[in-house]
């Protein structure tokens, strides 16, 4: 057979591997979106647009939201550099890298844990400043339940990089699997005895119960290993000196939901849990279908990049683009459209009433509008991250939360908790302009370097 051929054939093989495992993530994602919605029907349907729901998702801003943006970000820079590692190294640097990595983000994770409880009643008063009494000392409780777990979500990161970086993605769905029926089974069981206290508690016990997926798979992976604390002035240190910006980049991501509950917290109550219902909704696009077809994607292309293969790369990041702006636009169309009776099957139960129905639906095409520019965000920065470009992503991120800041403090006033969802979705959408118009016009951030990184023309 020619070279030629043999590449094509090598080709054809790594898409169908890609499909394979795309699949595998959908079907994990769509259980785990069907258990996640029983999640948030039990939700909804417990304690609806109260001030307890209130209180338990100001709480959830810390050990939640930014527990999840720093994983994401130590993703998109683990997986790239494991790659390259293991193509430039060998699997024996992979596994004394990431067995140093467990190491120094234990001593780290250890010690943040320790200060987010000391100092979580001041980081409520800041997060939540329209909060006072019972609220405010509920939100104070039900944050330092779920702080804990901000170490094992930092275990968590590595683990499923350096499975994904082997070419094993089953442990990346089902892990939300197992989180989403710890959380459900806590719910059903303390809800009527502990209220909101329930679904920290479950939060906890259902990060937890990822172990039970992660370490059977490390383990058939040849991949489980002590940790340890190797110099840090070798691979380890470059990866944390890359990981900052995706971190910044990561925390300003989520930087406009935590701004919403700011700003929300000084509104009537209930519209914090009317935000976070239609947010739920209108993001499924993106967390059911999109994230589980870009996950094992993003593994080829930082394998493109390691490889030098800048027009495979090229191609591949210009077809996500047009199909994903393609799509959610149309989604985001019928979002609008549909709003009322699609919170009303969603989450018409229980407690959540016509009230919260209307309340919910309302907020949907201002949250819609913003779909399009989220999704292509996501391609950007993976397509950036696969390259080595850690700095595109943190600039734009910046600058999309500081628009999110600006639009809300404007348009909460005359509009209140639509207000917030329209400066989101603008916020969300400048970001993704910024960060994709390289792309749009044909230019690629080139590999791994040590600072900045100049555009070039896509090679034909």
């Amino acid at each position: 057979m020619s070279n030629a051929g043999l590449r094509g054939r090598l080709g054809r093989l790594s898409r169908s591997a890609d499909s394979r495992a795309a699949l595998a993530l959908l079907a994990a994602s769509l259980l785990s979106r069907a258990l996640g919605y029983v999640r948030e029907l039990l939700m909804a349907a417990y304690f609806a647009t109260s001030a307890a729901t209130d209180a338990w998702l100001m709480a959830s801003i810390v050990p939640n939201l930014l527990i999840q943006a720093l994983s994401n970000a130590l993703d998109n820079v683990l997986i790239p550099m494991l790659v390259r590692i293991k193509e430039g190294e060998g699997a024996r640097a992979v596994v004394l890298f990431s067995s140093d990595l467990f190491g120094w983000l234990t001593l780290m994770g250890a010690a943040a844990s320790a200060l987010l409880e000391l100092l979580m009643p001041v980081i409520i008063r800041l997060l939540a400043p329209g909060f006072h009494g019972h609220e405010y000392r509920l939100s104070i409780q039900l944050a330092r339940i779920m702080v804990p777990v901000f170490l094992f979500w930092l275990w968590r990161s590595v683990a499923l990089g350096m499975l994904q970086a082997a070419g094993s993605y089953v442990a990346t769905g089902w892990t939300q699997v197992a989180q989403n029926v710890g959380r459900i089974a806590l719910i059903v069981i303390l809800a009527p005895t502990l209220g909101i206290r329930a679904a920290a508690l479950g939060f906890a016990v259902g990060t937890a119960a990822q172990l039970f997926v992660i370490v059977p798979e490390l383990k058939r992976a040849g991949l489980l290993h002590r940790p340890t604390l190797g110099p840090f002035g070798t691979a380890t240190g470059r990866f944390f000196q890359r990981a900052w910006s995706a971190i910044v980049s990561s925390l300003a991501n989520t930087g406009a939901i935590v701004v919403d509950r700011i700003l929300a917290s000084t509104l009537p109550t209930g519209n914090i849990a009317g935000l976070n219902f239609a947010v739920v909704l209108v993001q499924v696009p993106v967390t059911l279908v999109l994230t589980a077809a870009v996950t094992p994607l993003f593994t080829r292309l930082s394998t493109y990049q390691a490889r030098g293969e800048y027009a495979k790369w090229a191609r591949l990041v210009r077809q996500l683009l047009v199909s994903t702006a393609v799509l959610m636009a149309a989604i985001a169309a019928g979002l609008s459209l549909l709003s009322h009776p699609l919170i009303s099957a969603a989450y018409s139960r229980g407690a959540f009433g016509r009230h919260s129905v209307v309340m919910t639906a309302r907020l949907v095409p201002f949250f819609a509008l913003g779909l399009p520019g989220s999704a292509l965000n996501l391609i950007g920065r993976k397509a950036a991250y696969s390259s080595g470009d850690v700095i595109r992503p943190a600039r734009w991120a910046i600058v999309s939360v500081a628009l999110t800041i600006i639009a809300d403090l404007l348009l909460i006033g005359p509009l209140g908790a639509r207000g917030l969802a329209l400066g989101t979705s603008f916020g969300v959408s400048a970001g993704a302009a910024g960060i994709t118009w390289p792309l749009w016009m044909g230019r690629i951030a080139r590999p791994l370097v040590g600072g900045d990184v100049p555009d070039e023309p896509f090679p034909e």
